[in-house]
């Protein structure tokens, strides 16, 4: 029997029908809600940059959801719009870092704070001589660049996706492969993380929240995985025979689906106390900034190259400048 494209076929149960009718409300219920926080960050922009990388989280439930959907009735092309999610995951979680970075008041900030504490000078938690630097701007450099690494992921799971749809077959060891390497990738990006707030959860980045912000990003990964679990061990995937007009596969992907439409209102719920508009982790974050005014603006975040102008060094050149232009007038 051939694949059937559309998610009601003529033998599909009424109950089946009116799941999927539930599914589409769970996620109108859910961008609904991530909307909602949106316009509430929009109308009250107390720190633009760091508000904004709020706004990418929120969307996480949200394009999960939405994605899930598409699932739901397109269920043979449920890879490439896991390859969408990925993309999105990996957004949140460079958005997750700048959270950090702006809280502190900006990259420039952090970095002359580090130093005028002499904190430690390593790259990831561990007590390896091959994660530290020379300087904190060294660090910070690093810092960035293992967090931008990341975004390698996506294209590893779209070529997943594409090997897979042009064998037709799963392989076992492909995926392995390439799947850990995305795990690599994800891993290397929330040590960074870590490491930073093991070096400034007393001192730069305290209030931000950083256990509860974390736990909520990780727990929609863990859930989801799982879930996946779950349903391979009471779907499970082998044969060719068809259940209401669906592969074994297909009817799998449509309950996996299922299950994370009402996760990710779930979490959607839960992100409205933890990233909303009156989060108290952004008054916080624009007192820091306002401490740090005379750094550079934290919202280009470029890798930093040798070593960077400190603020004093600034300041003679202003000053420089001025004394020429008062001579060339003269």
């Amino acid at each position: 029997m051939g694949r059937v494209k559309s998610s009601w076929p003529a033998e599909d149960p009424d109950w089946l029908i009116a799941a999927d009718w539930l599914c589409s409300l769970f996620v109108l219920v859910t961008i609904g809600i991530a909307g909602r926080m949106i316009i509430g960050h929009m109308r009250n922009q107390v720190y633009p940059s760091l508000q904004r990388s709020y706004c990418i989280i929120i969307c996480v439930p949200a394009i999960s959801a939405l994605n899930a959907w598409l699932g739901l009735f397109f269920p043979h092309l449920e890879r490439f719009f896991e390859v969408a999610v990925n993309a999105y995951d990996t957004l949140s979680i460079i958005a997750f870092f700048h959270i950090l970075v702006d809280f502190a008041g900006g990259a420039t900030a952090l970095t002359q704070s580090l130093k005028a504490r002499n904190a430690a000078l390593e790259i990831l938690p561990f007590p390896c001589m091959c994660f530290y630097t020379k300087n904190h701007e060294a660090q910070m450099a690093r810092w960035k660049a293992s967090m931008y690494q990341v975004i390698a992921q996506p294209f590893w799971a779209l070529l997943y996706a594409i090997l897979v749809e042009f064998d037709r077959a799963d392989k076992y060891y492909l995926s392995g492969v390439i799947h850990s390497i995305m795990f690599i990738h994800l891993t290397v990006a929330m040590l960074v993380c870590l490491a930073m707030f093991l070096d400034c959860r007393n001192d730069e980045l305290k209030g931000v929240g950083y256990e509860l912000k974390f736990c909520a990003l990780k727990l929609i990964v863990f859930v989801g995985t799982v879930s996946k679990m779950v349903v391979a061990w009471y779907f499970p995937e082998e044969g060719s025979q068809t259940v209401y007009g669906f592969s074994a596969r297909e009817r799998s992907v449509r309950m996996l689906c299922r299950f994370r439409l009402i996760q990710m209102v779930t979490f959607m719920i839960g992100f409205t106390f933890i990233f909303g508009d009156d989060d108290p982790a952004i008054q916080r974050g624009l007192q820091n900034r306002a401490s740090g005014a005379h750094t550079q603006d934290s919202e280009s975040l470029m890798p930093i190259e040798g070593e960077a102008l400190t603020a004093a060094t600034a300041d003679e050149f202003e000053a420089s400048d001025r004394k020429q232009s008062t001579s060339c007038c003269g």
